[in-house]
């Protein structure tokens, strides 16, 4: 009975895998909006027939925005490696000393493939109102390179928060009209008050034009927050559309330290309407610190979305306040949410202290198909620490070459018996084919071959050189193509 489920298992990864490639490719073009959401319902549908064989195997369920990434960040929690990197090796070094207080946004503005960079800062005289620095990607999504952009440049120029402070960025697509929106949290320190701004896009995906919307037109009017700047936008039940996260402290008991606040989206993805939940919010009860910070990603690639909440204390030894980030474990699924703190060496952010009001935000800065975290925060410095996640690489994989034509792709992925290498490759060139652990060991290879253009697949069976069947785990697969390399992620599970 379980072979049998296992080939239909297989049998149906295969079609989300394919399934999601068109997808890809046509979420990238000018279709209509309905014929997207047409293609999307189409994934959603593989989707629940994929769970219900996951479930029946006894493997945990993925949600069906999440099949669209599957092959990538499929590391546990705690094996989640990230390093920090300084200098020339920071891509964002280039906003350093700009402005002051920075908080981060980032989003792909002008839909060239990269990711650009605002900055909600005060100015080098620490003034108010605060800013918007913009930065354009000018490089591409593998190599970054982040150019300051003034005057009419920047799509943000004619905006300040009207005498706020601590005002954070956030770019969504709230109406579902294929662009990017932007929300900005700022705080007011006489009231303790917190306002959410609405910039709606009234241009297009390429050419932002950002349009305030007030009162019943922005959807965010009603979220109530004090002694908090913190919004956060995430389908954290896989219904297809946003729900809202934020946080405010209950000044009438006397307390200052902000609770989680939840708001479930109860329109839909083009027209949200956001109800307070207190009775299944996922982060109810959760006390944070001074000016808390909420980001969520799936970085232990099980499907369902992940909770990082900065905390914010002061440090009565040393007179300054230490921000740490907290790491809050989805245990429950993508549709039914249920986080658990992970502290020591459970949180891969264990022992990081970061400056005050310290914002996190997961994002793939260097293009490699996994989540890095850049750190702004408002301690008076625009500093954008950045920390690359190392998980799973190993030193003699360099970067893949999907921005140059090239592709590479498995399936089914994770895989029990299994699995289909299948790359792309524009030009007659010599491909070898490498298979690591994740210490960096080879474990299988191929001897290099010349090959024409065009798509070419290898078996892999889960086994090593002399064809023992290897345990489970990750595997990195590297295609040396002439002097350059793609690499991908691959799980095994028996």
């Amino acid at each position: 009975m379980k072979k049998k489920l296992l080939k239909q298992y297989d049998r149906i990864t295969q079609k989300i895998l394919a399934f999601r490639t068109k997808i890809l490719d046509k979420l990238k073009t000018n279709l209509p909006r309905s014929r997207k959401q047409q293609l999307l319902n189409r994934l959603h549908l593989l989707t629940k027939q994929w769970n219900n064989l996951r479930k029946q195997l006894g493997m945990a369920t993925v949600g069906a925005a999440m099949t669209l990434f599957l092959g990538f960040n499929t590391s546990q929690a705690q094996n989640l490696t990230f390093v920090e990197r300084f200098d020339s090796d920071n891509p964002l070094i280039n906003v350093d000393g700009i402005t002051m207080a920075g908080l981060p946004g980032f989003a792909d503005l002008d839909d060239d493939g990269d990711i650009d960079l605002l900055i909600t800062a005060q100015d080098s005289s620490y003034n108010y109102p605060l800013i918007q620095e913009y930065y354009k990607n000018i490089g591409d999504a593998q190599n970054p390179n982040f150019a300051h952009q003034i005057g009419s440049a920047n799509p943000l120029n004619f905006l300040n928060n009207g005498g706020r402070q601590d005002a954070a960025p956030e770019f969504v697509d709230i109406d579902d009209d294929g662009d990017f929106d932007l929300f900005i949290a700022s705080y007011d320190s006489t009231s303790g008050g917190s306002g959410f701004s609405y910039f709606e896009n009234t241009g297009d995906a390429q050419n932002p034009v950002f349009t305030e919307r007030t009162g019943s037109d922005n959807p965010a009017d009603s979220v109530a927050s004090t002694y908090s700047v913190s919004l956060a936008f995430v389908d954290i039940d896989d219904d297809g559309d946003y729900d809202l996260f934020s946080a405010s402290a209950d000044t009438s008991s006397g307390s200052y330290y902000p609770l989680a606040t939840f708001y479930r989206n109860t329109g839909d993805a083009q027209n949200p309407v956001f109800e307070e939940s207190s009775a299944d919010n996922p982060l109810a009860g959760e006390e944070f610190g001074y000016l808390p910070f909420f980001s969520f990603a799936d970085l232990d690639g099980d499907g369902d979305y992940d909770a990082f909440i900065t905390n914010s204390q002061y440090n009565a030894s040393s007179e300054e306040y230490e921000t740490f980030l907290l790491y809050y474990e989805n245990t429950g699924d993508a549709q039914n949410p249920a986080f658990t703190l992970r502290t020591g060496s459970d949180n891969p952010f264990d022992g990081e202290i970061f400056g005050y009001g310290a914002m996190p935000e997961f994002v793939d800065i260097d293009g490699d198909g996994d989540l890095d975290l850049a750190v702004g925060a408002v301690d008076y410095q625009a500093n954008i620490r950045y920390l690359e996640n190392t998980t799973g690489q190993v030193s003699a994989v360099s970067p893949d070459l999907a921005a140059q034509g090239y592709a590479l792709t498995s399936y089914p992925n994770p895989f029990s018996h299994s699995t289909t290498i299948e790359y792309d490759i524009p030009t007659p060139q010599q491909v070898e084919i490498i298979l690591y652990d994740q210490t960096g060991k080879v474990v299988h290879s191929q001897n290099p071959v010349y090959q024409s253009p065009g798509t070419h697949t290898y078996n892999w069976a889960g086994t090593d050189a002399n064809g023992n069947k290897l345990a489970n785990g990750i595997y990195i697969c590297q295609i040396k193509v002439g002097n350059s390399h793609m690499t991908h992620r691959i799980l095994l599970q028996h």
